[in-house]
């Protein structure tokens, strides 16, 4: 799995820059010293592995206040550390607009999660899905994450809208202190739902629905080839397309039943061509989801839940034919499988 260069290099500048840690302590010294390393080693518009942004995590595992330090960084994170993809989203027309395009050039961004916008009841609801979190075992560490990541995408909404926006509500994984509970209302100024399915920002359709101010038409078709050479770049320098297919699919389960005509387009590839590729690797569709569902059930039974809501999580219609599934792949029962693994 990977991830932006870009966005990993900007959350190691804004923890050396903006004073949240001691320039004279060790801890600063290795941070700058692994900072200086990356740079090194990965350039400008690369995806480097997600190992490199856990061992970034890991530096900051134990600090005083880390309840504070997610939403502190992610809230200093601009667009254009995104590199070329922020700019050109700074460049487009209208709001929605960029969320489109956001939705369509996101491997850019990373090929861990993936943002899904759906509108519902006069509010635009923007979730992030991220199987990677479902496994994150330290609590500290899923929270910095879920605040990291949520800061930074209401700050690029604000940036693009260049008001004030402020969210109806927020969903959050993770369960908090009445301590960590308090300082994010404060800082959102709106409800906070905590213990949810998804990480998620919730905004009023009016307070999203507007032309973005920086945008440029010259910008905008000037950036959109080089997206696309990137695509295609990030596509031949990786190989492997049953493990991008696979990780599309993680990346997507329970929001909707996930489709081959889906994945090629995120690929910036045709169908033929995608199943011409999964061919040669002795691979197809089909088998890469039964896979990833196999993958992802046992966590979703390790975290408790029914098998209604593991079936929906994992794409099927009706909860029958999940647990014909699980029989299948491990020969048990689901309840038998709990009663021995709880």
């Amino acid at each position: 799995m990977k991830i932006n260069s870009n966005i990993i290099k900007s959350i190691y500048r804004i923890s050396l820059e903006e004073n949240i840690f001691d320039k004279q302590s060790d801890f600063y010294k290795k941070l700058k010293a692994a900072y200086l390393k990356l740079e090194e080693q990965f350039p400008i518009e690369s995806l480097i592995p997600v190992e490199n942004a856990i061992g970034l995590i890991q530096f900051f595992s134990g600090k005083k206040n880390m309840y504070k330090l997610g939403y502190n960084i992610g809230s200093q994170l601009r667009i254009h550390d995104l590199g070329s993809l922020g700019y050109f989203l700074l460049s487009c027309n209208h709001m929605f607009f960029a969320r489109q395009k956001l939705d369509q050039y996101q491997l850019l961004l990373s090929d861990v999660f993936n943002f899904n916008f759906r509108f519902e009841n006069q509010s635009m609801i923007w979730n992030l899905t991220t199987p990677i979190l479902e496994q994150v075992p330290n609590s500290k560490t899923l929270q910095f994450l879920c605040d990291l990541e949520i800061a930074f995408r209401h700050s690029m909404v604000v940036e693009l809208s260049q008001k004030k926006t402020q969210p109806k509500e927020i969903n959050v994984l993770y369960t908090s202190t009445e301590e960590h509970k308090k300082f994010l209302e404060q800082q959102y100024n709106c409800k906070i739902i905590f213990g949810a399915n998804v990480n998620a920002l919730e905004y009023k359709i009016e307070d999203v629905n507007d032309y973005i101010p920086s945008r440029n038409y010259h910008i905008y078709h000037t950036l959109e080839p080089k997206l696309i050479d990137l695509l295609k770049k990030w596509n031949q320098d990786t190989g492997n397309y049953s493990l991008k297919v696979k990780r599309l699919i993680l990346s997507n389960l329970g929001h909707f039943q996930f489709s081959f005509e889906y994945a090629a387009s995120k690929l910036n590839m045709s169908v033929r061509n995608l199943q011409r590729q999964l061919k040669k690797e002795n691979n197809s569709y089909n088998k890469i989801l039964e896979e990833s569902r196999k993958e992802m059930v046992l966590i979703y039974i390790r975290k408790g839940l029914k098998n209604k809501e593991i079936a929906q999580r994992l794409g099927y219609t009706e909860t029958n034919s999940f647990v014909r599934s699980f029989r299948k792949w491990y020969g048990t029962s689901v309840s038998a499988y709990k009663a021995v693994n709880s």
